[in-house]
């Protein structure tokens, strides 16, 4: 594995910023924060927190909810396609349960700051993902969403959906290796997906890079010693975030 140098530095401390189990999603040199808990099983708020990037005053904004915002959750998932921010179900309320919306998928549009739901056409009535936490998203840059594994109501998931945003579907396609899993990342570049990771409930997952060709409806694995070495060690709950060409 190549030896990659970065360096971290902190961009801003806000109280407001305080939580876990969020969504971070990235439009221009915007960061959208939404979801989350502070304490543990009580979703902090529903409020969308934008990060400016692009300068060097470096500032917090909020969009404070309304009544077509979605409902507070934890452990949700969301992707940015076309200078928007799409979310997936995730898990609150009074007994914080998956949150079921009936296959329906939020769309937030920074420039008019606000929210929509869009729920899926009538051609499929009963063919949309179960709701479920602390699952995973990502876009192919064009017209579809990849939504997969994560938490129902009981045990977890190894499926992969995809919705089509022009006709408002979804579409079941190959689930990805066992064992099935929450807090694992997927990444979409070069016409393929990429997934690492994640919590099979007993054991952090590692040393294999699984990959979904779109054009077979077929898994492959890349298999590495998770030494920290060679690749990364065994890990859950982290993104994959794509820069260019490159999964990070």
């Amino acid at each position: 594995m190549a030896n990659i140098v970065a360096r971290c530095h902190k961009l801003l401390e806000g109280e407001i910023l305080r939580r876990s189990s969020q969504i971070v999603s990235v439009v221009g040199d915007q960061a959208y924060i939404f979801g989350g808990e502070l304490r543990p099983r009580e979703p902090r708020d529903n409020d969308v927190h934008a990060v400016s990037l692009g300068s060097r005053n470096v500032m917090i904004t909020t969009v404070a909810a309304t009544s077509q915002s979605p409902s507070p959750r934890v452990g949700t998932a969301a992707c940015t396609l076309n200078g928007k921010v799409y979310l997936f179900s995730g898990r609150g309320g009074v007994a914080m349960a998956p949150i079921e919306e009936q296959g329906a998928v939020w769309e937030f549009d920074p420039t008019a700051a606000s929210w929509s739901l869009i729920l899926p056409s009538d051609a499929k009535p009963k063919a949309f993902p179960v709701a479920r936490s602390y699952h995973c998203m990502a876009s192919d840059g064009e017209n579809t969403l990849y939504l997969h594994a994560g938490c129902p109501e009981k045990g977890r998931l190894s499926d992969l959906w995809a919705f089509n945003l022009s006709q408002r579907d979804w579409t079941e396609l190959a689930p990805a290796f066992d064992p099935p899993r929450g807090g694992t990342s997927i990444a979409f570049t070069d016409g393929k997906l990429y997934r690492m990771n994640g919590f099979d409930g007993n054991t952090e997952q590692g040393g294999n890079l699984d990959i979904y060709s779109p054009e077979t409806n077929s898994w492959a694995s890349h298999v590495y010693s998770p030494d920290s070495k060679a690749g990364p060690t065994p890990r859950s709950f982290i993104g994959s975030p794509r820069s260019g060409k490159d999964v990070e």
